[in-house]
Order: structure tokens, then C-alpha cells, then sequence
């Protein structure tokens, strides 16, 4: 059962790698993590799906994560959203593409055709 912290860090984290703006993470937040009446409901790839949804509303910025690099941030930037995306939970999170497709409300085949891209 997530609790509300655990909801924020989680749509924290994902929302400023793919909109590399960590004020833009915050809005996020508070159009997912404070719209749901109750958090208990949420499982962790429904959060990561409206985590997605929401954070495609927002300009995409140069991405600021200790994980990566200058180069790497760059061209992730670059990147079209199904694109970074993709990138982020396969390489970053490190969940199957199945998981992942599911977030990005895609096949696993679209899902895989992102990556590659």
C-alpha cells in the first residue's frame, strides 16, 4: 500500500527525466499524487502511466539527473517523448519492455520500436 511520500518520490523521479525540468516534476505531482483521492488504489504502473501522460503536457527541458551525463542528458533531451520515454524505463528504471509498454500505453512491439529508435 504506497503511502503519499513514496507516491511523490516515484512521480518525482520519473517526471524529471522526462521533462528535465525539476518545477515541471512538481506540477506533475500535483495533477497526479493530489488528484487521487485515494492512493492505496494506485498500483506502481498505473502511477507511471499518468506519471506519462502528465509529463507529455510539459515542455522538455536539458534533463538534470546525477546518472547522467552531460552528452547523455543532451540527446535525451532531443529525444521525442514515446522516444525518452522508452529509453528512460528500459535503461534507467530497468523494466522489462512489457512493463514498460505498459506505462507508455503502447504493444510491447511499439514499445521496442521506440527504444530502438
Amino acid at each position: 500500500m504506497p503511502d503519499r511520500k513514496s507516491c511523490e518520490r516515484r512521480v518525482y523521479r520519473l517526471a524529471t527525466l522526462l521533462t528535465g525540468h525539476p518545477t515541471a516534476a512538481v506540477r506533475v505531482i500535483e495533477s497526479v499524487v493530489d488528484a487521487q483521492p485515494d492512493l492505496t488504489r494506485l498500483d506502481g504502473s498505473h502511477l507511471d502511466r499518468l506519471t506519462v501522460l502528465r509529463s507529455r503536457e510539459m515542455p522538455v527541458g536539458r534533463i538534470a539527473d546525477d546518472r547522467l551525463d552531460g552528452p547523455v542528458a543532451e540527446a535525451l533531451a532531443a529525444l521525442p517523448a514515446q522516444q525518452r520515454e522508452a529509453w528512460v524505463f528500459v535503461r534507467v528504471y530497468r523494466l522489462p519492455l512489457r512493463e514498460a509498454a505498459r506505462a507508455m500505453d503502447c504493444s510491447a512491439t511499439a514499445a521496442g520500436h521506440h527504444l530502438e529508435r
